[in-house]
This record gives C-alpha cells, structure tokens and sequence, in this order.
C-alpha cells in the first residue's frame, strides 16, 4: 500500500516550496528535514507502474472513500468529522449548474419555432403579389427565417455531434491501446 502512496508524494513534493507546503498541511511530520526528506524518496521516484498495485495506476480515490477515511481515522487537517468535502445538501448547486445549458436550449427551440411560424404565414401569394416593398420585406423575413433555422441547426449539429464524435474517438482509442497496453503487461510478466 505504501508502494501506491509514496510516488504520489514524490511526483508531489519535488521543491522547498512544495515540502514546506506539506509541512503546512500536515502531509508529512514536521521532524522531518528538507535533506532527509529528499534521502528518503529517492528510491519512490523512479518506481514503475507495474510495481504497485492497479489502483493506485489513476491517482484517484472516491470522495466516499475519503469521506469514510475522514470519519476513520479523523486527521487534524480536516474540517468536519463526517465528510473530507461537503456533499450539496441544496438543489440549487446543481440547478445553477444546468440552468445556462438549459435555457440556451429553450431559447434556440422557442426561436426555431417562431421561424418555423414565419414561415408557414407567408405564402406563396404573398411572396408573388402586392406592393414592391411588401414583397421585399416578406421575401426578407422568409430568408432570414430559413437562415435561422440553417444556423440553429447547424449550431445544435456542433454541440452535439463534435463532442459525440471525441468520444467515440477517445473511447475506440482507450480500447484499442488497452488491449496493446494489456498483451504488452502479460509479455512481461511472463518472461
């Protein structure tokens, strides 16, 4: 297990700043001296993936895992005794979140549709008969119509399939070098 922390503080911890910020947090004793600190991780910088364990590969642990550390072993930096980080306990977060995304999208439809029922008003006759300035601006309201939509379109086309089409990308390309990553991983173990 120490194997799995003790590169992550050396890839952490590399300067005086760093160390001294440590020392703040209370991340490692305050005994401790720049010149052994440096003595003592050496041999952790240069350690390789595959000598420790999988899940430390990522760097990453769940906040209800720190939460229940928190509540386990309750370190003094911590500011609660239940929770590493807050959860929301409001709706609100989460609405102020979503709100832009969506009002953006009814803002778009509802303009959508008001072009769409610009549109369907104006006829063929009235394109073809009347005055010439009335012509000229239904003509007018029926292209800017069709560019609206031509440009909501395209705008919805980019916010939706660009990012869909990174991630299938990104995904293909985690699968594919997995698999390589993977045979490459057993070769060594093997031999």
């Amino acid at each position: 297990m120490a194997l799995g922390f003790m590169p992550s503080y050396a890839h952490l911890i590399k300067h005086r700043s760093d160390f001294a910020l440590a020392h703040a947090y209370h991340l490692i004793p305050e005994q401790v001296k720049w010149t052994e600190w440096c003595q003592f991780i050496q041999y952790f910088r240069d350690l390789d993936d595959t000598q420790v364990a999988k899940r430390y590969h990522y760097g990453q642990m769940r906040l209800s895992r720190l939460n229940w550390a928190v509540r386990l072993f309750q370190p003094p930096s911590a500011t609660t005794v239940w929770f590493y980080d807050i959860p929301n306990w409001s709706i609100g977060t989460y609405v102020q979140r979503i709100a832009k995304p969506l009002i953006f999208g009814f803002a778009s439809i509802s303009l959508a549709l008001a072009s769409m029922q610009v549109l369907v008003s104006i006829t063929a006759e009235d394109l073809g008969w009347g005055a010439i300035g009335i012509r000229a601006m239904c003509r007018a309201i029926w292209v800017f119509s069709i560019a609206v939509l031509f440009l909501s379109g395209i705008v919805w086309l980019l916010m939706f399939v660009i990012p869909m089409a990174v991630l299938v990308w990104q995904v293909s390309w985690g699968f594919k070098h997995r698999d390589k990553q993977h045979t490459a991983r057993m070769d060594t173990e093997l031999s």
